[in-house]
């Protein structure tokens, strides 16, 4: 932890091992704060009772700085100093396996000319489909075909007879309902 150092070094040297340790614990607590991490605020408040140095004291040795923390609530907290470093240094990187560089394994391919290549290739009409499934915002009454193949059998279960209606609405080319629409239909078709 960065900050243990320039702490150490600017508390006087009278204060007690229990009082340094103290000290020391509550200045960690304010720098995890500031690295954004979790403190329990009941216990930074019982710390801050036990520590036996106001944090007055703490910003007249240059510990804290005078700036307010928004991030406690119910106690009055200060940042720390800004010549003290509280930022958690990052770990160094592992060592690893050697990736090539993309410029190591660069190949070279040969010339070809697009333009001649277009050229060769005759042009293909593009075939439009129809759409296979209506989009679930579109609100489209049910045509007579598609009412004619809405299986109303009893026998036949909600799951298959909708994998009979995708089916047969596949082979004669006609947009889909939703399994939702198709689920309300096949009710009303079946209580009349």
């Amino acid at each position: 932890m960065p900050w243990l150092g320039p702490v150490m070094a600017r508390l006087p040297p009278h204060t007690g091992k229990d009082q340094k340790l103290k000290v020391l614990t509550f200045v960690s607590c304010v720098a995890m704060l500031m690295n954004r991490d979790f403190i329990t605020c009941k216990e930074l408040g019982s710390l801050i009772g036990a520590m036996g140095v106001p944090q007055s004291d703490l910003q007249r040795l240059q510990v804290q700085s005078r700036f307010l923390m928004p991030q406690v609530f119910g106690l009055s907290v200060w940042h720390l100093h800004g010549d003290i470093p509280h930022r958690m240094a990052p770990l160094p990187p592992r060592p690893g396996p050697t990736v090539a560089r993309p410029e190591d394994s660069v190949q070279e391919q040969p010339f070809k000319d697009v333009q001649a290549r277009e050229d060769e290739g005759t042009c293909q009409a593009v075939r439009r489909t129809k759409a296979t499934c209506l989009p679930v915002t579109s609100k489209s009454a049910w045509t007579s075909l598609e009412l004619g193949l809405i299986n109303t059998t009893e026998e036949v279960k909600l799951a298959k007879a909708y994998q009979l209606y995708l089916v047969t609405c596949k082979d004669n080319g006609i947009p889909v309902k939703t399994h939702k629409a198709f689920k309300l239909m096949r009710c009303r078709m079946m209580q009349q």
